[in-house]
């Protein structure tokens, strides 16, 4: 398995630590059955994944994550003549994501991983669409990330997908 997660800080999510999170999302890839791919996030302030809200999904209010997904057969380069398949891009709002781990009970690096895996989950094809799927999603979570998730609180199961 050959994975390459990219993890931009940008503003108050500096103070963030990216190797778990790198290797929770390696670890996430991996229990899903993906052997190769490649991953972009950005963490960022709360006026950043405003600003993406709404250039991207129409919506002028806040979220704590996005899910930009590739275009099938999308390729990122790592190397001389390598290329792992391309998943797309998660950005995270680290002030929201601090905000909803303190209302659900939550650590921050819980909360993180939470809204982190539910974006991966959207760019390896999972969805909430309709209740059939929102069940299969969350079931989903709570095996990655345990029972306790969804119970806590913490990021809700608004569609964060472009």
């Amino acid at each position: 398995m050959t994975y390459e997660i990219s993890i931009e800080l940008d503003g108050i999510a500096r103070t963030v630590d990216p190797e778990p999170l790198i290797e929770f999302v390696e670890q996430s890839l991996a229990a899903d059955g993906v052997d190769d791919a490649a991953v972009s996030l950005l963490l960022a302030g709360d006026e950043m994944l405003f600003r993406l809200n709404r250039e991207h999904r129409g919506l002028d209010v806040p979220t704590d994550v996005l899910a930009f997904p590739a275009d099938a057969g999308d390729v990122f380069p790592i190397g001389d003549d390598e290329e792992l398949p391309y998943l797309g891009d998660i950005a995270v709002s680290v002030g929201a994501v601090r905000r909803q781990a303190g209302d659900a009970g939550l650590t921050f690096d819980e909360e993180l991983r939470h809204v982190v895996l539910h974006a991966l989950l959207h760019l390896i094809g999972y969805d909430h669409e309709d209740p059939s799927d929102a069940i299969v999603m969350g079931e989903r979570e709570e095996a990655l990330l345990g029972p306790g998730i969804h119970a806590a609180g913490g990021h809700g199961q608004e569609d964060h997908v472009r």
